[in-house]
């Protein structure tokens, strides 16, 4: 499970043993991240909160909707977020229903940090694409 046990238990696995060092443990956070689709949520939910909002925002006055429910609105999208990426983190979605993540097997670990730096930086931007376009509804909500 945790995160500390994990990267614990890949000290020296994949090309970095072979040269006697330890994977940077960045690099493995971050494909572990990848291989648990925390990245593909944070930009689902990121993209789908801000559409949600624009949404709430620009037909409200029409409802005539309060602004009280415009924040809760937001601020519920905001408190959500946080759930959604530990959910990402424990749970996968499958054909046959949603499972409890199993720990990664360290040759998993391998190729996935063994990847060129041109693919491994796709994933984390869309990630925080995601977190952009959630904060930045939720801001214009809020504060604006």
């Amino acid at each position: 499970g945790s995160p500390s046990s994990f990267l614990a238990s890949l000290r020296g696995a994949g090309r970095y043993s072979a040269m006697k060092q330890k994977p940077p443990h960045r690099r493995v956070l971050m494909a572990e991240l990848e291989r648990r689709s925390v990245f593909r949520v944070s930009a689902v939910y990121g993209s789908a909160a801000f559409v949600l909002l624009e949404a709430v925002r620009f037909w409200a006055p029409d409802l005539g909707v309060s602004s009280l429910v415009v924040e809760l609105a937001a601020v519920t999208a905001v408190l959500g977020y946080p759930v959604a990426l530990y959910l990402a983190w424990h749970y996968e979605v499958s054909g046959e229903g949603v499972d409890r993540t199993d720990d990664a097997s360290s040759g998993e670990i391998r190729e996935r940090t063994g990847k060129p730096r041109a693919r491994r930086w796709a994933p984390s931007l869309l990630g925080v694409i995601g977190i952009l376009l959630l904060t930045g509804a939720a801001f214009q909500i809020l504060f604006a």
